[in-house]
């Protein structure tokens, strides 16, 4: 699977209310936003050895369900990124011996055979999310986070938004999207991934 998403950086309070609250976009109308709290443990082998093959592994909680993702990591066109990601829902324990046949697991256990993964870093997010329509065909689902990092020496909060082309979508519709909030809400784009942005925030140390 390829996801492609456009990210940004949201710096003020006010504007990070008004997108959750106005109903169109780019020429899309948005449905009413839906709040999700997830929290994401970024996990590696002692010797980084997903990050040295270029994937993020990610096991995300979102109240009672755990999924396991595995994300390449990619070079962003100004705030577009563009990543292949698997994905595996979990029904025993979070090591990849025990996730459930799929593609994820296979790569996971190639990247780092039975060497065990520990945490690197926690994201916990509030999810705004809004689906945008173009007529009665939902094209991009825009999410407007409170993130929370938290590594062994920094935490820090910021506020972005992602906004995720869905299948029955086209780049016309994310291209118009990148355009109006660029142009018109004046959003500077994220270029990192939350994961590298944790990476960032952990590299700073004590």
């Amino acid at each position: 699977m390829l996801e492609i998403e456009a990210k940004f950086t949201v710096t003020d309070q006010a504007v990070f209310q008004r997108l959750i609250d106005c109903g169109e976009l780019g020429g899309l109308q948005l449905a009413k936003a839906t709040i999700v709290q997830v929290s994401d443990s970024y996990r590696d082998t002692a010797a980084r050895d997903f990050l040295r093959a270029g994937y993020a592994c990610r096991i995300r909680h979102q109240g009672s369900k755990r999924v396991a993702t595995l994300k390449s990591l990619g070079i962003a066109d100004g705030a577009v990124h563009s990543r292949r990601e698997l994905q595996v829902a979990l029904t025993a324990r979070e090591t990849p011996e025990e996730w459930p046949d799929s593609e994820a697991r296979d790569l996971a256990l190639s990247l780092g055979g039975d060497r065990p993964l520990t945490e690197l870093f926690t994201v916990r997010q509030k999810r705004h999310v809004r689906v945008a329509h173009d007529g009665s065909h939902p094209a991009v689902e825009i999410s407007i986070d409170a993130v929370h990092f938290i590594t062994p020496h920094r935490v820090r909060d910021v506020l972005e938004l992602e906004a995720e082309l869905l299948p029955g979508g086209s780049m016309q519709h994310l291209s118009g999207l990148v355009g109006v909030l660029q142009q018109d809400w004046h959003l500077e784009p994220q270029r990192l991934s939350k994961f590298e942005h944790g990476l960032a925030i952990l590299a700073e140390g004590g």
